[in-house]
């Protein structure tokens, strides 16, 4: 499995963000490496920029466009480690779970992927095109009883 990172600015300093679930319970590590050493790779060559994405080679250097960022010699602790709750999706009515670092609704068709609950939602659907006085209208008709709205 690759090692995806992404480079950030924290307190001025540029680091190497390493985020991932984890697989067991709904927690999110955040692992920060500070950057100490930049390496330029041929001609045209740009500096890193944060957000720039960048992937784990070995020995603590990280590849990038153009350039390799040097965090330690690969046995360097973190500079931070944060560890956060991943907040479920809502359920719906339907059994959630948590497996392989994702939540997970069960449905008919089985268990799927369902989001996280910190993730914004969607408008409610309106379920008939009528209006409430149409509906009224139906219900007076189908049963007798006159309905006050």
């Amino acid at each position: 499995m690759t090692m995806t990172g992404k480079l950030k600015t924290r307190n001025g300093q540029l680091y190497v963000l390493y985020t991932y679930n984890e697989f067991a319970e709904p927690f999110r590590q955040r692992i920060w490496w500070r950057v100490l050493e930049v390496h330029r790779n041929g001609y045209h060559a740009v500096d890193p920029a944060p957000e720039d994405e960048v992937t784990y080679q070995r020995g603590g250097r990280w590849r990038g466009n153009r350039y390799t960022v040097v965090t330690g010699d690969g046995n360097r602790e973190a500079a931070l480690v944060e560890r956060e709750r991943v907040p479920p999706p809502p359920s719906r009515g339907k059994e959630l779970r948590w497996n392989d670092g994702r939540w997970e609704r069960l449905l008919r068709t089985g268990w799927v992927a369902a989001g996280e609950g910190d993730e914004p939602t969607a408008a409610p659907r309106r379920r008939s095109g009528k209006t409430a006085r149409q509906l009224s209208d139906e219900i007076e008709q189908a049963t007798g009883i006159k309905v006050q709205g």
